[in-house]
């Protein structure tokens, strides 16, 4: 069929994710005529995303608070889940999200088209069967899990996130492969809905932080839950049983379950896109961008996940952003110094900055302090764990935030702070000179800082 005569923009943005959205409004925001173009959807598919496991992690933390109640008072008989209603949220949450997405596009000068992209040129692409010409692209497309191949998984019932809530009910059993954030977060919610949960990770300690031992804490409270950890290990066969499946582990062992979900390393989402035509080659991890998100190819930008760096949706919205100014000319560059972390875990992970020991291998001077969450008023009130640890550079009152870790209620919220020190070189004396409110889990940072100061 021959292609359709062809249209023409400034920026053709690729992907409609945080990344995409963002790029397109700051080219649009500058004048440019912007095409925003979103891979097809299936209507009808289950729900996925960060959306998606944000909804589970909090149902489960509340089916968990109830039966964990008792310490507190609380009695509880016949709490059941319907996960049929669960799911139906989900898709309901998730769909109302992307709506918002769209409307913070409303008033600017971005076209929209939902369709399969392939680049046909230097300057062209073709989407279903209609060629654009274009200036610059973006290409913001995101990234997709990977599925481990040889070990018999074709054979068995297994899960990614694209297929999790698809699941009829929750399962006796399951299995996950994988024992990075996502993989972890889900592990907890699934365990507190009843369901038992082996994680099987390849590394020593959960990928949950920079910092290992956060790692190793948040194993701790997992396993008092009831997940099976298998840390150090990989799956090397899975074979189907009559109930479901059978995954051997490396090393020795075998674990069954009805389901297993594939939660372990991801890939570039650029299969189909033609990135020969534009002279752009992909490696493994993603597509080679310098600090203003080009890509070697003139013209080429890319931000997001799709470039391998995995930071988080408000790294990819601020990749986005740059890669959308820079391609209608402007010089902007990527911003990492205070770029925190968060994993939505119960209780809250999140981390900015470097570790206690890479604080110490380039910095002279260094000060840390660790205050326990059980430590605080408000942690007593509602039964919590966790702490707050703070790393400084420098001496007494001119040190200066060089790290921080978290984990605790409300640790995601108080990263917030410690981004801002960081990133405005706040020092330390003036947080812990700040009064914070009280009874409030954000008092342990101005202790912390107190602490750290006083030492010095």
């Amino acid at each position: 069929m021959m292609a359709r005569a062809a249209s023409t923009h400034d920026v053709v943005v690729l992907g409609a994710g945080g990344a995409g959205i963002a790029a397109a409004r700051a080219a649009a925001a500058a004048g440019a005529r912007v095409l925003l173009v979103d891979r097809p959807r299936d209507a009808a598919a289950p729900p996925s995303g960060l959306v998606a496991v944000a909804a589970l992690a909090e149902v489960a933390l509340r089916v968990w608070a109830v039966r964990t109640g008792g310490r507190l008072g609380v009695r509880s008989s016949g709490l059941a889940l319907d996960w049929p209603v669960f799911t139906a949220h989900a898709a309901q949450a998730v769909a109302q999200s992307a709506q918002r997405r769209y409307t913070l596009l409303a008033g600017a000068r971005v076209a929209r088209i939902d369709g399969q992209a392939r680049f046909t040129g230097p300057d062209t692409i073709e989407i279903d069967g209609a060629i654009h010409r274009f200036t610059n692209v973006v290409v913001a497309t995101g990234s997709e899990a990977t599925v481990p191949v040889d070990i018999g998984l074709e054979g068995v019932p297994y899960l990614t996130e694209h297929t999790l809530f698809g699941l009829p009910a929750l399962p006796p059993r399951m299995v996950i492969l994988g024992g990075a954030a996502w993989g972890a977060v889900v592990a907890q919610a699934f365990s507190r809905l009843g369901v038992r949960v082996t994680l099987i990770h390849p590394e020593s300690h959960l990928d949950v932080s920079p910092d290992p031992q956060v790692g190793e804490f948040v194993a701790t409270f997992l396993a008092a839950e009831g997940v099976d950890l298998r840390g150090g290990a990989r799956a090397v066969g899975v074979e189907r049983t009559v109930a479901g499946a059978q995954v051997q582990i490396g090393g020795g062992g075998t674990v069954e379950a009805e389901v297993v979900l594939v939660a372990g390393t991801r890939r570039p989402r650029v299969a189909a896109l033609g990135l020969e035509e534009i002279a752009v080659e992909p490696n493994p991890r993603g597509l080679t961008v310098d600090e203003r998100l080009r890509t070697p190819a003139d013209g080429v930008y890319a931000a997001g996940e799709v470039t391998g760096r995995f930071g988080g949706l408000h790294l990819a919205v601020h990749e986005g952003e740059v890669a959308g100014r820079n391609a209608v000319g402007k010089r902007a560059r990527v911003e990492r110094r205070g770029l925190p972390q968060f994993v939505g875990l119960d209780p809250e992970v999140a981390s900015i900055g470097m570790t206690e020991a890479a604080a110490r291998e380039r910095h002279r001077g260094v000060g840390a302090a660790t205050i326990p969450v059980e430590a605080l008023d408000r942690g007593q009130a509602l039964g919590a764990t966790g702490f707050v640890t703070l790393i400084a550079a420098g001496r007494g009152s001119g040190s200066q935030l060089v790290g921080a870790h978290l984990v605790g209620p409300g640790a995601g919220e108080m990263i917030g702070e410690l981004a801002l020190a960081m990133r405005w070189g706040v020092s330390l004396a003036r947080i812990a000179q700040t009064l914070h409110a009280a009874p409030t889990m954000s008092e342990a940072i101005r202790r912390a800082a107190r602490e750290v100061v006083v030492r010095g």
